[in-house]
């Protein structure tokens, strides 16, 4: 691969928000400082949370499974290249700064500066508030009546109207 070569990746893993494994190549984001799968960040309240982590699987779910087409702009390695990618069309190198997984390089600070700036305003990723407490996976709101009460003449119908469930066909007076 050499500059300036347009190349069609199958396979596409990402190995963090700025790095992409196809091909036995190592595909590295163009214009754009990056997260490793391993970083750690803070919340303003100190909290310390794997945003690498949820950034490379963030970008997973963004390629999941199609093909990248990347412009080869240097290549560093026979197995390492320098490239600006798209998947389905959509600059994934934008994505990652608009989505919060990465910010501008200094080199290139005004190209995605408008998906920075909105990133920030918009707080995803790296910009994010720290989540509430996500709920426990059994702890769904319980019924406000038990199935066996829905059978007496007290139960409400869909409109929050009082049924005599004893003479369906009677109407409310």
């Amino acid at each position: 691969m050499s500059a300036g070569e347009t190349v069609r990746f199958r396979r596409v893993i990402p190995q963090g928000t700025g790095r992409l494994i196809a091909d036995k190549k190592i595909i590295v984001l163009a214009g754009i400082d990056s997260l490793s799968a391993k970083a750690k960040c803070k919340y303003s309240s100190g909290k310390s949370w794997e945003c690498g982590r949820w950034g490379k699987y963030a970008l997973r779910r963004f390629i999941r499974g199609r093909a990248v087409v990347c412009d080869v702009v240097e290549e560093i390695s026979e197995t390492e290249v320098l490239g600006h990618c798209k998947v389905a069309g959509k600059d994934i190198n934008e994505w990652v700064v608009r989505r919060g997984w990465g910010q501008p390089s200094a080199d290139n600070a005004t190209a995605y500066a408008a998906s920075l700036s909105a990133a920030k305003k918009d707080k995803l990723g790296l910009w994010s508030d720290e989540p509430k407490s996500a709920p426990q996976p059994n702890s769904a709101p319980q019924p406000t009546t038990s199935p066996q009460a829905t059978n007496t003449p007290e139960a409400q119908n869909q409109s929050g109207q009082v049924q005599n469930q004893s003479n369906p066909s009677s109407s409310g007076r």
